[in-house]
């Protein structure tokens, strides 16, 4: 799957060959520090490995090759001994060493997989991002950052030294004269590995995901309820609510008991297999010793080498099924990185460079979904520079999609739209955006300080430019009120301020920004009428030598426009100043008529 094919999708359960070789793109760029730690995981397993055969050694010397309980060099035992703790001390060596090299690794690619994805994700049209949960995407990035390591740490820490320690193991009872014991553990670990990986990826590890699943939505059933508590109480619903998280409670344990006992009988297969095997190779090992054909270092080399398989096979199903789980945690990141943005500069794209401020739509085709009605259909219209533009018009009828078009948060399928002559698809996106201010209706400020959001277009503003936009905005004097004056945090998307202060907010970084170009989305909606006419006052200096649109509900707002253009089902219907079309009788006038009446179109 390549970037081409996949479109701003919403990708799931990607191929996980796809899904390992992003992980490698993260990592390839420590290959030293990732190899250094590899050559530590290979001794390490090598270390642990070799004292089980050194113990062998040990005891063979203490009771003498024919196992006569009499040592047949004392010197020797001492050799072996001190040979044991030197090993010893290199097994902890290796194994801290390991982790040692580990701790900047992981921190470098954890912070490298959610910078790339943040920056991925930024690039997503607003209609992906409108169709997509934020707290989804959130936690996307912050699991894939988790994921990413635990799938690595997996692979390095734990199935490497599994594979290296059976495989060694093997070698070592070929060696000493037991090919078919030696058969015998391959035989074993590659039919155990199958068997419970497979019911670890085809059983266990669905029914998990489901049960997982069912913790996501009670969590989000809980959470649902208790924020419109007040609505819940207003109509009298407790009952309700309880009856509604009783019945799924009911489902939910139904999944958490078929995942809780699918594991369990799993984990019964394992110990079963693992039991049958030990059993089998400490039998062998007993009766050759007791026919002489195995000495007392034998014995515990079996009874010693038993053990660590035992350790490292009886986790390998759990650790499989953590590897799927983490696998399946990094699929959508790495889905992130085979999409492509549906919105992106041409190969030959030039800042847009704005000196009077035109904005021409030539013909322009334009639909949300390929598979229904375009909004528009050959539209043009030309909004001259340094005048005042005022959407109006029914919901629905084509004026946010006009304004989001000279943004270029979609691309039309028909026609261009000029901007000083210049075709905006063939500037950059950056560039056109920081030609625009918006004010909207319902502004959105970061969880960040007052001076920070106001500040936010032009970060090198002083704080006297930031308190004069603030003066100008009427919102001056509110903000040096709190304790903490414009470092005064506002919340979660603004929620510590009123709508009318968010708007004000909003206003002030409009000031701050100086945009050739001013979007206005009802920007004084949320403001009393005192405080609006203050407002419309700093904006009409705002407006001063700037091409302004302004998408109005309340048409006593646009009297003053130089010009008002009329929306009906994605086209213009009419256009004129305020006068001109009020004289008309026609669209406008049966809509401003609507609103004196005091009716809510």
């Amino acid at each position: 799957m390549t970037r081409s094919e996949v479109k701003e999708a919403h990708v799931k359960n990607m191929p996980i060959k796809t899904t390992l070789y992003f992980a490698w793109t993260m990592v390839r760029m420590h290959k030293a520090v990732l190899a250094a730690m590899i050559a530590c995981t290979c001794l390490f397993a090598g270390v642990e490995l070799a004292m089980p055969v050194l113990g062998k050694k040990l005891f063979d010397s203490m009771t003498g090759e024919a196992g006569t309980g009499m040592p047949t060099d004392p010197a020797q035992v001492w050799q072996w001994l001190i040979l044991f703790f030197i090993f010893s001390g290199f097994f902890w060596i290796f194994r801290y060493g390991m982790y040692l090299f580990w701790i900047p690794f992981s921190a470098h690619y954890m912070r490298r997989v959610v910078q790339v994805a943040f920056e991925r994700v930024q690039t997503f049209s607003t209609s992906w991002h409108n169709d997509t949960f934020a707290g989804v995407t959130v936690r996307n990035l912050t699991r894939g950052m988790r994921a990413l390591d635990g799938v690595l740490e997996l692979l390095v820490t734990q199935f490497l030294p599994t594979f290296l320690f059976v495989a060694g193991t093997a070698v070592y009872l070929a060696y000493i004269g037991h090919p078919w014991q030696s058969a015998g553990l391959l035989g074993f670990a590659v039919v155990f590995m199958t068997i419970t990986g497979m019911i670890s990826l085809k059983i266990v590890s669905p029914l998990n995901q489901a049960s997982n699943d069912a913790d996501s939505k009670l969590g989000g059933l809980i959470a649902d309820s208790i924020t419109c508590n007040a609505t819940v109480k207003s109509f009298g619903k407790e009952k309700a609510e309880s009856a509604r998280l009783r019945d799924w409670l009911d489902q939910w344990r139904i999944l958490k008991v078929r995942a809780w006992y699918a594991g369990t009988w799993n984990g019964v297969l394992q110990t079963v297999l693992i039991v049958a095997m030990r059993i089998a190779f400490l039998t062998y090992v007993v009766h050759a010793w007791l026919q002489g054909r195995a000495t007392v270092g034998d014995v515990f080399f079996y009874f010693s080498i038993m053990a660590v398989v035992v350790a490292y096979l009886r986790d390998f199903g759990s650790q499989l099924r953590q590897l799927q789980n983490h696998v399946n945690d990094l699929d959508p990141v790495a889905a992130y990185m085979q999409m492509s943005p549906s919105v992106v500069d041409a190969p030959d794209a030039r800042p847009l460079q704005v000196t009077r401020g035109e904005i021409v739509f030539e013909r322009v085709t334009f639909g949300y979904k390929p598979e229904l009605p375009p909004l528009f259909q050959d539209l043009s219209v030309t909004l001259e520079a340094g005048k005042t533009a005022a959407l109006v018009g029914r919901s629905g009828s084509g004026k946010t999609s006009f304004v989001k078009l000279v943004q270029r948060l979609y691309d039309v399928q028909g026609g261009r739209i000029l901007i000083d002559g210049q075709d905006i698809t063939h500037c950059t996106l950056q560039s056109l955006h920081q030609a625009v201010a918006l004010v909207s209706q319902e502004p959105v400020l970061f969880h960040r300080t007052l001076a920070e959001n106001i500040a936010y277009a032009r970060p090198d503003a002083t704080f006297e430019q930031i308190r004069a936009a603030a003066h100008d905005a009427f919102i001056d004097d509110f903000i040096m009120s709190l304790p903490d004056q414009y470092e005064t945090l506002v919340g979660e998307r603004g929620v510590k301020l009123s709508g009318g202060e968010r708007q004000r907010v909003a206003i002030a970084r409009a000031l701050l920004a100086d945009k050739p170009i001013l979007v206005m989305d009802e920007a004084t909606s949320s403001l009393d009428s005192v405080s609006e006419t203050l407002i419309q006052q700093a904006l009409e200096t705002l407006k001063a030598g700037r091409t302004t649109l302004i998408i109005a509900h309340r048409l006593s707002t646009i009297r003053e426009a130089d010009r008002i253009l009329v929306f009906e089902q994605g086209r213009v219907a009419e256009e004129g100043t305020h006068a001109a079309l009020l004289a008309k009788n026609g669209a406008y006038k049966a809509l401003y008529d609507a609103q004196i009446q005091g009716f809510i179109v």
